[in-house]
């Protein structure tokens, strides 16, 4: 299955949720679980099955009147390859944009903090260095506490709007 991989809709995540909780489940187990959460009927659950059966996410067995099912990948498999997808569709493979977009937008608690902070230590005592002393890419990295805008991206279009904006102010000028 290594070279497959899955796409997986936010209603299909909810189903595969329930699924690696107690693989293999049968679709009643799923369907209940399911119904506590959300307003879906069962044929809509039996619909998200089906298209994760077809899409090769999801393996069946019959077991009497019953089906059986069983993911053919890991959760973390599953969130490695969305993870890739939001890192380059969204970020354009930024990852630093992506991470300061993530952290900045969350509530983190004072221990996510922590966690977060002891991560990057890690990260930065297994780098590489020069006579003992970190290179110029191993100094701190200082992500910015506020974002101007939603997602941090580089702005492209700024001669653009510049232009728009010197245009606009000109004409109304000319009107006044």
């Amino acid at each position: 299955m290594a070279d497959q991989r899955p796409n997986i809709s936010d209603a299909e995540w909810r189903v595969m949720h329930e699924i690696w909780q107690t693989e293999p489940v049968n679709s009643g187990v799923i369907t209940t679980r399911l119904a506590e959460s959300t307003d879906w009927s069962p044929g809509t659950i039996k619909t998200l099955l089906h298209r994760l059966v077809q899409k090769g996410i999801l393996d069946f067995r019959r077991k009497g009147n019953r089906y059986l099912y069983t993911s053919n990948f890991t959760e973390p498999e599953c969130v490695d390859q969305a993870s890739e997808q939001l890192l380059h569709t969204v970020f354009q493979g930024r990852p630093v944009s992506m991470l300061a977009y993530l952290v900045e937008s969350s509530r983190l608690s004072g221990s996510e903090v922590e966690t977060l902070r002891a991560m990057l230590d890690e990260i930065r005592a297994d780098l590489p260095t020069v006579d003992g002393s970190p290179t110029s890419s191993m100094l701190p990295l200082q992500l910015p506490l506020r974002s101007p805008s939603p997602i941090p991206f580089e702005d492209t279009s700024n001669e653009a709007t510049s232009n728009r904006a010197t245009s606009n102010r000109a004409a109304s000028n000319r009107a006044a």
